[in-house]
């Protein structure tokens, strides 16, 4: 997985508080029943993190225009030995705040926001290989 971010003002102060912080949050459903979502948020300019426990790859770097992200999510870390399943549904919400008194940063979705109006069956679902 790889996301590109551009923004013009990046707010990544670790003093502010995070709905503030322009940041990227991964949200990650395995088709559980009753449905489990895992998620992760990850803010550009800190200096340390903990990967989530379904990546096996990662790197989160400033670059000039904004940040990016690459991860590898393994099929191994996700899904037991013995499951049959072969796709996970994926969204990603990105905060972007351009003043710290902005108390309602925009967000802005790969795919709608998963139970509202706009979301449809099946949006971000990923299928993945037998590589691990």
């Amino acid at each position: 997985l790889a996301v590109q971010v551009s923004d013009d003002q990046l707010l990544t102060d670790i003093t502010l508080a995070d709905v503030i912080r322009d940041h990227l949050t991964l949200y990650l459903d395995l088709g559980d029943e009753p449905t489990k979502i895992y998620q992760a948020s990850l803010f550009p300019g800190d200096t340390e993190y903990e990967a989530p426990q379904w990546v096996t790859d990662f790197s989160l770097s400033m670059t000039d225009s904004g940040y990016s992200l690459e991860m590898q999510i393994s099929k191994d870390k996700i899904f037991s030995s013995t499951s049959q399943r072969d796709q996970i549904r994926l969204n990603i919400g990105i905060t972007d705040s351009d003043r710290t008194t902005n108390n309602k940063p925009s967000v802005l979705w790969y795919r709608p926001p998963w139970g509202s109006g706009p979301d449809y069956k099946g949006s971000g679902t990923l299928i993945l290989n037998n590589k691990s």
